[in-house]
């Protein structure tokens, strides 16, 4: 009886693993397509969706080796009627964890969700510019995560302003770093040193600025700025002025004037300090 017994449960288990197999061969990874409309449908919670696509995110998961699931990174001011928001999912900040993003283009901030332990996890709320259009996951520190970046479209110089958060491992939370200006979707990154490097060319209206920023913990801290300040700025024959200014607190807001000259391409020290201000080789 006992060797018929053993014989009865494993063909049993057999015909079990078969009928599992069969239901994940019939299962059907929801289309993106789908996705897309359900970002659009404001009667469907960010939570909802997240819930609804958690199973198809999971099967990605096991077979795609790419790092975003669902959603899109470029997106345009002419679409805002129809468009209630913006979800990304996916391998967002680093090759194990699943991280989403959520992006309101009423209210103007973006959420950021992880799911850990069966269930989604919101991790971060943080204020985004009224005119963000793009979304961009870059490691920016060479800590091996992905730092989130916002950035807006181009003005009529080519300008961007870009915002950038950080996972941060003590607080288990995303929180926004810094800001800066770029004529791309990402900052200009010293590969050596991780330093974000801004120049910003200036306008008829705005003045000419260059600036150093360097990672302090979660912090992207403005180290060092100089300006070609004009003294009217509606005026192309405005005087000019040169400002030098430093940052010696871990402050964001910590910049403070330390001196400030005329301004005279003739001037070479000055010149020179301008030219010379940032040296640096772009990450890709």
């Amino acid at each position: 009886m006992k060797p018929l017994l053993a014989i009865l449960i494993l063909l049993t288990t057999l015909v079990s693993c078969q009928r599992t197999g069969t239901l994940n061969r019939k299962f059907l990874i929801l289309s993106k397509e789908e996705f897309l409309k359900d970002n659009y449908d404001s009667t469907i919670s960010t939570l909802a969706i997240l819930e609804k696509y958690t199973l198809s995110v999971q099967a990605i998961l096991r077979h795609d080796t790419g790092n975003v699931f669902y959603g899109i990174q470029d997106y345009y001011e002419d679409d805002e009627e129809n468009i209630y928001r913006h979800i990304v999912i996916g391998k967002l900040i680093d090759s194990t964890r699943i991280f989403a993003t959520e992006i309101n283009t009423r209210d103007y901030y973006i959420n950021f969700y992880t799911y850990k332990g069966n269930e989604w996890e919101k991790v971060g709320t943080e204020e985004i510019d009224e005119y963000t259009m793009r979304l961009r996951f870059k490691d920016l520190n060479g800590d091996k995560n992905n730092e989130i970046i916002t950035s807006t479209n181009p003005n009529m110089n080519g300008n961007r302003w870009l915002k950038i958060y950080k996972y941060s491992e003590s607080k288990n939370s995303i929180v926004f770093a810094g800001n800066t200006t770029c004529p791309f979707s990402l900052p200009f990154v010293d590969k050596s040193s991780k330093n974000i490097i801004e120049y910003y060319t200036g306008s008829y209206w705005m003045d000419e600025f260059k600036t150093i920023y360097e990672w302090s913990g979660d912090l992207l801290i403005p180290r060092k700025q100089i300006i070609l300040a004009k003294d009217s700025k509606f005026d192309e024959n405005s005087k000019i002025r040169f400002e030098y200014y430093e940052n010696r607190t871990d402050s964001i807001n910590g910049l403070k004037l330390i001196f400030t000259e005329p301004y005279e391409k003739e001037n070479g020290r000055l010149s020179r300090l301008w030219e010379n201000f940032i040296n640096y080789e772009v990450i890709d």
